[in-house]
């Protein structure tokens, strides 16, 4: 199943379910990495970055048009954003297939 490429997936899922299901979904385990061993872990091995979103990670777009932030409805001022990619303000959840299969579900 396609659903965020093949980088920010595992959380991109997490996040659906904490805002359709946030009493199961509340916590997520996390190993943190000491600073000195970041860079290694967020470069390739050609030098480039692997943090590349203009938004910092706080939402993914799964496919032209369909968004995960961290919000289940978008802030207001999303739609007034122009800055694309680079927009600060959460999408919320735009993925109407994650929405209908999640109300078979509940």
């Amino acid at each position: 199943v396609y659903v965020a490429g093949t980088y920010n997936r595992r959380l991109c899922v997490w996040r659906v379910l904490n805002l359709l299901f946030p009493d199961r979904f509340r916590l997520l385990k996390v190993r943190f990495i000491p600073e000195r061993q970041k860079q290694k872990a967020f470069m390739h091995s050609n030098g480039r970055t692997k943090l590349t979103t203009g938004c910092g990670g706080d939402w993914v777009e799964i496919r032209h048009g369909k968004f995960v932030g961290k919000q289940l409805e978008p802030d207001p001022r999303w739609w007034r954003d122009t800055r694309g990619k680079e927009c600060t303000y959460d999408p919320g959840l735009q993925w109407p297939e994650a929405l209908k299969l999640a109300k078979k579900g509940k």
